[in-house]
């Protein structure tokens, strides 16, 4: 966590996923062969964080976006009674024989940002 000494501290939500979704830099378009993807079907993750006395989720998260590649969601909540926010990514990967490369770029973008999200936690006034 990345202290702000004014009233907020700034987390990764899962610094322990790897974030290496690299497409080579000349994929052609639009291509001749098809896409496949290593990883299809569902992935989730979720990640518990516990919140140091006096800071609260600034704001919940709530996300959903879908491209011809598949899905990405992402929620972020926190507990009113134990304090814990806990965030779950949900990547969802369809078998897409698409030849255009720009929809994929799109879907492992949301992929990238989802896993490398951070939440603000603000502090409380006492």
């Amino acid at each position: 966590m990345a202290l702000n000494p004014g009233a907020t501290l700034t987390c990764r939500l899962f610094p322990g996923l790897a974030s290496d979704l690299r497409l080579p830099s000349d994929l052609a378009e639009p291509r001749e062969e098809p896409v496949l993807l290593p990883y299809r079907g569902i992935q989730e993750a979720t990640s518990t964080l516990v919140v140091p006395k006096g800071y609260r989720l600034a704001e919940p998260v709530e996300s959903s976006q879908e491209t011809l590649w598949g899905s990405v969601q992402l929620e972020v909540r926190q507990n009113p009674s134990t304090g814990e926010i806990t965030a779950r990514v949900k990547v969802t990967t369809l078998q897409n024989l698409g030849r255009d490369g720009t929809d994929l770029k799109k879907h492992l973008d949301l992929v990238r940002s989802a896993i490398q999200a951070q939440v603000t936690l603000a502090k409380v006034d006492a």
